[in-house]
């Protein structure tokens, strides 16, 4: 049911924001769009070119630095609503990819949400037993929209793009929450393998490094919150500190 569905599913006019992650990477490799690519990393730039040549397609990346981020940090503030660090962190490389593609010519982008809470991908899932993990991960499920896709789309709809995301289509949703939780965090030669069971269908159709391969949360891959972080500390305050700064501007400016 997942593969045929997102075979099934066929994205146009649109690109694939690619990380080189597993979720991208399975994306990339049944849809024939241009990938793009946003990041501060020298390092995540060389893999997700490597990562691109492996799958045999083309992709434009736009690095972004400190002048980038301070630039669209309270374009960002204003759009998800929020000061929290964590949302901010992951929105700013969602919002710049998304202005990329704009600037590209597309007005929608493909994205991998959703994969994470669907079959086990985030790190806490690691150290609960199968009981606690099954609970957890339907909370997940259960608060994907709340807690995800109202930011990514309030980001989307302040840029007037669209967001798509093959993995929340209804019936792989239905289809992952009927798979067992050890094939979704599997422990295997003695490491712990999350998101299994994708990781098996998507090695169908592409070499295993890729499908095989772990990736840091995209607020960390990115160096977004490092750079965060970095203006925070130029500014003589602490993040939260700063962030509400950027927010209360925003508000200011907004009534002004």
């Amino acid at each position: 049911i997942i593969e045929g569905s997102l075979l099934s599913f066929k994205p146009r006019y649109a690109c694939i924001s690619f990380s080189g992650g597993l979720d991208s990477s399975f994306l990339a490799s049944l849809y024939d769009l241009q990938l793009i690519t946003v990041t501060a990393s020298r390092e995540e730039k060389e893999w997700v070119e490597k990562a691109a040549k492996m799958l045999g397609r083309e992709l434009e990346v736009f690095v972004f630095n400190e002048r980038d981020v301070r630039e669209v940090l309270p374009d960002v503030v204003s759009a998800i609503e929020t000061t929290d660090p964590l949302q901010v962190s992951i929105a700013i490389p969602i919002y710049l990819s998304l202005r990329f593609a704009k600037e590209l010519g597309y007005s929608q982008v493909v994205f991998g949400q959703g994969a994470d809470e669907l079959f086990g991908g985030y790190k806490k899932y690691e150290s609960m037993d199968p009981a606690t993990l099954e609970r957890e991960m339907m909370d997940d499920i259960r608060n994907i929209g709340d807690e995800n896709l109202v930011r990514d789309n309030k980001l989307a709809y302040s840029l007037e793009m669209k967001i798509i995301t093959p993995y929340l289509q209804w019936d792989i949703i239905r289809a992952a929450i009927s798979i067992p939780v050890d094939l979704k965090v599997r422990k295997e030669d003695g490491k712990i393998i999350r998101k299994y069971i994708l990781r098996q269908i998507a090695s169908k159709y592409m070499p295993k490094e890729l499908a095989f391969r772990d990736k840091k949360a995209v607020q960390y891959s990115t160096k977004t919150t490092q750079i965060l972080k970095k203006i925070a500390k130029s500014e003589k305050m602490k993040l939260e500190e700063y962030l509400k700064k950027v927010g209360r501007h925003e508000v200011e400016g907004f009534w002004s």
